[in-house]
């Protein structure tokens, strides 16, 4: 046990008196980790530039836009769906997004959305295609309230009103049945 004390204290000695060995073995592990933290680094986030296109912008494309922004992505319209993707093998963009022309909720019509990525962000894009599933979602599922809503506004006004026409009918045979007249 003793002369491994003594082995490590000539070590010490040897590293502390080479100044360049002594830097790489403090310095050395410091920059490895900040390294790593770099390549791993995914608060930018909110610096995502995402590129969208339709034929036909509908209201419901662009509440899906107003969604996107609210998350502070930089959200920039394109001519094209071509554009778009080039933008992207470019660096400018990080998402393409192209929707549908003619977006609507409807049954009879194919309302698919498209994402283009660019992968050699890897450790984002996940992260990106979530968030902007979930805003989707989100905006899904307020309008499905809103429908919901509307068509259970529009049964209750159909109850009243046959409501009404019930009792004005039911008046009327009342006062044709009691008429003095007959």
């Amino acid at each position: 046990m003793n002369k491994l004390s003594t082995l490590i204290k000539k070590n010490f000695k040897l590293l502390i008196r080479s100044k360049s060995s002594a830097l790489v073995i403090l310095v050395g592990p410091l920059l490895i980790m900040l390294l790593t933290g770099l390549a791993f680094n995914n608060t930018n986030i909110y610096n995502i530039n995402i590129g969208v296109f339709s034929e036909d912008y509908t209201e419901l494309t662009y509440s899906f836009i107003e969604k996107l922004r609210t998350e502070q992505f930089t959200v920039l319209k394109t001519i094209s769906e071509d554009e778009c993707m080039n933008k992207i093998k470019e660096g400018h963009f990080h998402i393409c997004i192209v929707f549908p022309k003619d977006l609507a909720l409807n049954r009879e019509t194919q309302n698919q959305i498209t994402f283009y990525v660019d992968y050699s962000r890897i450790n984002l894009v996940w992260m990106v295609i979530d968030t902007i599933s979930a805003k989707i979602s989100e905006r899904s599922s307020e309008l499905s309230l809103n429908l919901t809503t509307s068509i259970v506004d529009v049964l209750k006004e159909v109850e009243m009103e046959l409501s009404r026409s019930e009792e004005r009918r039911v008046g009327k045979e009342c006062r044709s049945r009691w008429s003095p007249y007959h």
